[in-house]
């Protein structure tokens, strides 16, 4: 039985090595973590803090494949809960299993992975009475969907009703049930895909090179190291194309489908022609590199090395950026009124009317507006 147990501690301690707050770190331990600790403070009282809950981690065993005599619904099911293992480790080799050939070769698994959360609803379609073919409606309470970047969204294709409905088609294969065609992608409880599945963030820099702005992304912890750099590489998403610069103008690549630890250090080895990047972007791709595999750290030991052997890993060493966090709050409207984020801090700052489908609010310090699903502003 292979167990896998995912843990955020190394990059909770990461994050604090990279700030040299020795202090801080202890202070994490008994708090129960920080996942972005910017701005921890370095003098002052001491705060007692109630400890962090632990969330429990499912143990994923390996499935096994079909049993003799399986029905429709069995097959579904043992081919979804295969699912988070073919991600995690065996590549898919158990929901082959209970799929035809033709049927596997069709699947094209890296399409998009649909999350769901509580269980899903299987409906028996009519076979006709052949006996020979039928299939499954399999309805579940979608949460949202990934692309094939990593990139998390909730789109009225997705979940416009808040369900979504999927079929898989099966027929017998010498006597026994197996799929014979599933829809494309992942269908993944909320539960698995946050055991499979590792939150990354790829630092896209401004026009003016200030402070990074995040772009998160999910991947398999699998091999996310290598997914996340070939995202990197091909720039920056649609969403965010006209507010931050591609260092990537050469249209570099992975020389190697894989990132190799050596010595100590991860290695990168990139196509030749990173050497027909200017200066500049050479330095801000590196270091796009060092703080996406070093989780933000911008010191993370990293070597990259093109395909003639040329050692580009100090092409950064030099690089000056602006750093700094913007002081404007973010506000938002929720259930129990107006909010304000400011830094990890949610303030509640006013209570609005209530409207059934709010269309929109615009908030500053000083006060805003809210336009209801009538054309009201308030």
């Amino acid at each position: 039985m292979s167990v896998f147990r995912p843990s955020r501690w190394p990059r909770v301690l990461r994050s604090v090595r990279m700030l040299g707050l020795c202090a801080a770190m202890v202070v994490a331990l008994v708090a129960g973590g920080c996942s972005i600790p910017f701005g921890l403070p370095t003098s002052g009282s001491v705060r007692q803090l109630s400890p962090v809950e632990n969330q429990p981690h499912p143990v994923f065993s390996s499935p096994e494949g079909p049993v003799d005599g399986a029905g429709p619904e069995s097959i579904v099911k043992g081919f979804l809960a295969a699912l988070p293992t073919g991600i995690q480790s065996d590549g898919f080799a158990v929901a082959k299993s209970y799929m035809t050939k033709r049927a596997f070769a069709g699947w094209d698994f890296n399409a998009s992975v649909s999350i769901y959360k509580g269980s899903p609803v299987y409906d028996r379609v009519d076979d006709e009475g052949s006996g020979k073919r039928t299939a499954l409606d399999l309805t579940t309470e979608c949460i949202g969907s990934l692309d094939a970047h990593g990139i998390f969204s909730v789109t009225e294709q997705d979940c416009g009703s808040g369900y979504r409905t999927e079929r898989f088609e099966l027929a017998k294969v010498r006597g026994q049930w197996r799929i014979s065609k599933a829809p494309a992608g992942i269908v993944i409880s909320s539960d698995d895909f946050m055991q499979v599945y590792r939150q990354v963030v790829i630092y896209q820099f401004p026009l003016a090179k200030g402070v990074p702005v995040p772009d998160n992304r999910w991947f398999g912890w699998r091999n996310w190291r290598t997914l996340a750099l070939k995202e990197l590489l091909k720039g920056p998403p649609a969403w965010l194309r006209d507010s931050v610069t591609n260092f990537n103008t050469a249209k570099v690549s992975l020389a190697v489908d894989a990132v190799q630890q050596v010595k100590g250090s991860m290695e990168i080895k990139v196509s030749s022609s990173f050497a027909t990047l200017s200066s500049e972007n050479k330095a801000m791709l590196v270091h796009q590199m060092r703080m996406l595999l070093g989780d933000g750290n911008g010191e993370f030991d990293l070597r990259v090395i093109d395909a003639s052997g040329i050692d580009y890993s100090h092409a950064d060493d030099d690089l000056t950026l602006a750093s700094g966090q913007t002081s404007n709050r973010i506000y938002s409207l929720g259930s129990s009124g107006v909010v304000g984020f400011n830094s990890s801090n949610l303030i509640r700052v006013g209570q609005p009317p209530v409207f059934h489908e709010p269309k929109g609010l615009v908030f500053s310090s000083n006060g805003g507006a809210l336009l209801s699903d009538h054309g009201q502003v308030t």
